[in-house]
């Protein structure tokens, strides 16, 4: 009888111990899941956040370009009311080696420059929205 009981304590002890390795195991293994689901999580949320920052340079290149773009239309504008202005200048009979324009031909070059940079700024706003 005594060998019976120390066979059947010895099996729950073995039963025991054997529970407690799996229980161990079991837990090691529900870590090491959760430990790569965080690190996937991160890896995910990194490769998010590094292309959100390619967009937003992008972006930005992209507005710097078409600000350069206005300012020389703009600037090409003003160049054209100056060579306007210039072509047509006629001789001031009262002062010899002067030139002189028109009070309508200065009018007529300010409206054409408004026009056209008016112009310049519609074409910024169309690519702008067209991003």
């Amino acid at each position: 009888m005594r060998n019976i009981i120390s066979s059947t304590l010895l099996i729950a002890l073995l039963g025991a111990i054997a529970w407690s390795y799996y229980d161990y195991q079991n837990k090691q293994q529900m870590i090491t899941d959760m430990i790569q689901k965080a690190v996937e999580q991160a890896r995910a949320e990194h490769q998010a956040q590094y292309e959100s920052r390619l967009r937003s340079e992008a972006q930005s290149k992209r507005l710097d370009q078409l600000r350069t773009e206005l300012t020389q239309c703009q600037t090409d504008a003003e160049k054209s009311k100056n060579n306007f202005l210039n072509a047509n200048q006629r001789a001031d009979p009262r002062h010899s080696g002067e030139f002189t324009v028109s009070r309508s031909i200065i009018e007529t070059a300010e409206k054409l420059v408004v026009d056209e940079k008016a112009k310049c700024y519609q074409i910024f706003e169309a690519k702008l929205r067209g991003q």
